[in-house]
């Protein structure tokens, strides 16, 4: 059995995983790149609703850059991908067909919401508290913005 030539959804992926960690060692250092957390959760719940494995597990590896980049509790970003999507994303797209507002929705609980779970998590582990900066209010703008034009 032969692979096809015109299916390259692995070799794609593979690459875009590769920009994702050139992009994200980027944002650890110029502080006004956002570091695509949202673009991350959301590509989280579509490739969960779409039930494709593949983009579930690249995207799931890339959350995982972005915690080690940022210095956060391991897995705690797929666990609180889950919880959102679970707890609201499920609720909300049963009363609306409006994407860009489950977006929105999902940009606008993206850091502040994972904020606060860390905090929960913090204190339950007794681990040093996350430290909030007042740039995330850019970089959700411009996530939406991203999420908005060119996730489909």
């Amino acid at each position: 059995m032969q692979r096809s030539i015109s299916y390259k959804n692995h070799i794609n992926n593979t690459a875009l995983l590769a920009l994702f960690f050139l992009y994200e060692s980027l944002s650890s250092v110029y502080y006004n790149l956002p570091p695509l957390f949202a673009v991350l959760l959301i590509l989280f719940i579509y490739s969960i609703k779409n039930r494709n494995t593949v983009n579930l597990l690249y995207v799931c590896i890339a959350l995982l850059i972005f915690e080690a980049q940022k210095g956060y509790i391991a897995f705690s970003s797929i666990i609180y991908a889950i919880i959102l999507y679970k707890a609201i994303i499920i609720n909300i797209s049963h009363v609306t067909n409006c994407k860009s507002c489950i977006k929105l929705l999902i940009v606008l609980l993206s850091y502040p919401g994972y904020f606060l779970f860390l905090t929960l998590l913090s204190k339950i582990f007794i681990l040093p508290m996350p430290q909030l900066n007042f740039n995330v209010i850019y970089y959700m703008i411009a996530e939406y913005i991203l999420a908005v034009l060119f996730i489909a």
